[in-house]
């Protein structure tokens, strides 16, 4: 048994060095876990079942199957073409799926705090066709054309050795790019809003919790794509997915902070108030509304909230917003107003309903 030349050295370094930025994703994945679960625990599992509920435990559970993966991957010698294939198209599709899914979120956030405009909602809808259609192709045409060598003998038995990736389409940068370009429109939105907020209500709860930390966890999104196709344009084909681990528990963990941060801040120890609700009223086409915008009790401090429409799902939906005007003994009086009281063209009528 040689030595092994420069280029099998080269090979094994990258297959260390992938691994180890899929130990730090996955540590980074199971410390978040442990730092929040108590809010998500008297935040997210007492609240009844909505659309918002299921996106969060599917962007937040769905990635411990990437872990399990991983870990697999790291314990078994021998990794074979099969085994190689296995792994890059269930992580693959697995990953596209789960930034997807904490995208969808993200959007519905976006969307809420546009008030839920029907026309803000169609150009997210075809924002989201136009930019994920080509992305999940993509994604195909790579996996597909992965090509996968044996490693050196030397290190072909050892236990997290991994797999050689010999050849692939160089598509799947695409698939980074694509998702820039979305994240780029929707945190172009984000900033637009918070800057339209930002002197009136720059120090308010609300505007640090949805605008400043929505808008900062997208830019380290962007950031993280974009880092993403830098190492794929200049990197070998052995370090291709490098980031994409990274970038597809982070998506994870900053989605599931913001819907946590939502929910901390419609509960009575952040605003001072007995209840934080939420309804949904059938909106005038008119308004150009879309069917719903949202109504919740806010600090009459907080201006700022005064704005915000389309939060049903992300605050605490214990509490309808009849109960919200109709115990007045369980608040102080100066807090009736409504994100709905804004101006009389942004009531709806009285089909509320709880969240």
């Amino acid at each position: 048994m040689g030595a092994l030349d420069a280029s099998q050295i080269n090979t094994v370094r990258h297959n260390r060095l992938s691994n180890y930025f899929d130990v730090i994703a996955c540590t980074l994945m199971l410390y978040d876990y442990l730092l929040t679960f108590n809010g998500e625990l008297t935040l997210i599992w007492p609240s009844s079942w909505s659309a918002i509920k299921i996106l969060f435990l599917l962007t937040r559970y769905a990635p411990i199957i990437d872990i399990t993966i991983v870990i697999w991957q790291l314990v078994k010698p021998d990794m074979s073409a099969h085994d190689c294939s296995f792994v890059y198209q269930s992580t693959g599709w697995l990953l596209l799926s789960g930034i997807l899914i904490a995208e969808i979120i993200l959007m519905l956030r976006t969307w809420a705090v546009f008030e839920q405009r029907r026309s803000v909602a169609i150009f997210l809808v075809v924002w989201t066709v136009v930019t994920w259609a080509p992305n999940m192709t993509s994604l195909g045409i790579f996996l597909k054309s992965l090509r996968y060598g044996p490693l050196p003998e030397q290190v072909q038995h050892t236990p997290g050795s991994g797999c050689h990736v010999t050849d692939g389409s160089p598509i799947v940068f695409l698939c980074w790019v694509l998702l820039m370009v979305f994240e780029a429109a929707i945190l172009g939105m984000m900033i637009y809003k918070a800057w339209k907020n930002y002197r009136a209500d720059r120090d308010s709860a609300v505007f640090r919790t949805v605008f400043r930390d929505g808008t900062v966890f997208y830019l380290y999104l962007f950031t993280l794509s974009t880092a993403n196709v830098i190492v794929i344009v200049t990197a070998s084909a052995d370090l291709i997915n490098l980031l994409s681990l990274p970038e597809r528990m982070l998506h994870s963990i900053l989605t599931a902070r913001i819907i946590l941060s939502l929910r901390r801040l419609g509960s009575k120890s952040e605003l001072g108030l007995s209840t934080f609700s939420a309804g949904v009223r059938n909106a005038p086409a008119a308004a150009g509304g879309f069917g719903a915008t949202i109504e919740f009790a806010h600090d009459p401090e907080d201006s700022l909230a005064a704005e915000l429409s389309g939060l049903a799902d992300l605050s605490d939906p214990s509490t309808t917003v009849d109960e919200a005007h109709g115990h007045g003994g369980a608040r102080n009086s100066d807090s009736d107003a409504t994100v709905g009281e804004i101006s009389e063209e942004k009531r709806h009528s009285d089909s509320d309903m709880t969240v």
